[in-house]
This record gives C-alpha cells, sequence and structure tokens, in this order.
C-alpha cells in the first residue's frame, strides 16, 4: 500500500530537531488521521519572528519556505531523514549551507513519573 509507505515516510520527520549551527529548533508534527505534516521553527534565544511553511514533499524530501519579517531573510530548505537521530537540511537563498540536524530525546532529558500522572 503506497499511502502507508507514504504515511512511514512522513513520521519519520516527526520531531524536535536541534543542531550546533543554529539558535532556532525545528519541530515536525505529522497528524496520520489526515496525513498532514506540519513545520513550527523558532529559538528561545533568538528574538527573530520566523514562519517556516512546507511547500512541497516529493522523493522523501519535504522542501519548506522560511522567512524573517524583521531582517527579510528568505530560505528554501530541503529536509532529508538521514536515520531515526539525523535529518540534514540543504538551505538556499539568503543562506547556501547544509546543516545536520539531531533529534531531541525528550523521553531521557524528561522522565515521567507514573506516580504524577493520576493526580488531578
Amino acid at each position: 500500500n503506497p499511502k502507508s509507505e507514504d504515511i512511514n515516510v512522513l513520521k519519520k520527520f516527526e520531531g524536535i530537531w536541534t543542531t550546533e549551527d543554529s539558535a532556532f529548533i525545528t519541530v515536525f508534527t505529522h497528524n496520520p488521521n489526515n496525513d498532514k505534516l506540519q513545520v513550527y521553527t523558532f529559538s528561545f534565544t533568538h528574538n527573530g519572528l520566523v514562519e517556516e511553511k512546507i511547500i512541497e514533499i516529493r522523493n522523501n524530501v519535504v522542501t519548506t519556505h522560511t522567512t524573517n519579517r524583521i531582517n527579510g531573510w528568505d530560505v528554501k530548505t530541503d529536509y532529508k531523514v538521514l536515520d531515526n537521530n539525523m535529518l540534514v537540511g540543504k538551505f538556499s537563498g539568503d543562506s547556501d549551507i547544509k546543516i545536520l540536524f539531531h533529534r531531541a530525546d525528550l523521553t531521557s532529558n524528561h522522565p515521567v513519573n507514573e506516580s504524577t500522572l493520576a493526580l488531578d
């Protein structure tokens, strides 16, 4: 079933991605009910308002368009998952660079104590 294969490809993007090359964090979310992939890019330390939108998904590559209205920064990025924990972003436009992103592992950074889940 090609559709389930496509969903599996999109699901591989899902996660929080960080890189030492940028203060920005990129988050991909995938909704399997409507097969919708969304992207959010933000920074806790950089005040630039960045808007990133997916413009194409083809051949395991997600292409986005990112703008920063404050300084006019404008790029297209081709994202490709290399493995479960690495993603490469190829930027073109105001930045022409390849960046390696690593998947953040929040389960080890924020362990869940099951006893607190029962609290109201």
